[in-house]
């Protein structure tokens, strides 16, 4: 079984930073895409779904962590700002080798340092306005922007290419 390996920020988040009128620090979050996430988690079509960030302000971690773990029941793995722009080699010395990453990595990403991990993932893809550079190498590029449908289309197209019907997995038959 594979392994979904996820962003927060530009997946579940617009990716700015917002405050309110006394300075409170808030996040905006995209909740079309938790129907799919969900179904996906029930079906254990993953051995593991989690996401992987980093987070420039703890309190911006904080709001998407409980976000993310409470409401759509995904892991949260939060790792140092210096293995961020790395994160093939943290994957590699935290969790896996070279081999199980190429046969079971699935990964929805879409910056440029994301590229190592990209290249050497089973399955990869993101949305149609990421960098050149990061769509040269991904499987999947959906038509969709970020924050618009995006991690829904690439869902849908993942568990159709993974042999998957889609009305089954999705209840909707």
């Amino acid at each position: 079984m594979y392994i979904l390996i996820l962003d927060i920020d530009w997946v579940f988040t617009d990716s700015l930073h917002y405050y309110t009128k006394d300075w409170k620090f808030i996040k905006a979050f995209w909740s079309n895409d938790r129907y799919v996430l969900k179904k996906i988690i029930e079906k254990w079509i993953f051995k593991e779904i989690f996401c992987l960030t980093w987070d420039s302000t703890e309190k911006g971690l904080n709001i998407s962590k409980k976000r993310i773990e409470d409401e759509i029941w995904l892991k949260v793995v939060s790792i140092k700002k210096e293995w961020y722009k790395n994160k093939l080699n943290y994957l590699l010395g935290k969790y896996w080798s070279l081999e199980f990453i190429r046969e079971n990595i699935i990964y929805i990403w879409d910056d440029i340092s994301d590229i190592p991990v990209i290249k050497n993932s089973y399955w990869s893809a993101t949305v149609v306005n990421a960098p050149r550079l990061v769509k040269k190498y991904v499987d999947y590029i959906s038509d969709y922007r970020w924050w618009e449908w995006w991690l829904t289309d690439i869902l849908c197209y993942l568990i159709e290419y993974l042999g998957y019907e889609l009305e089954d997995i999705l209840d909707v038959k």
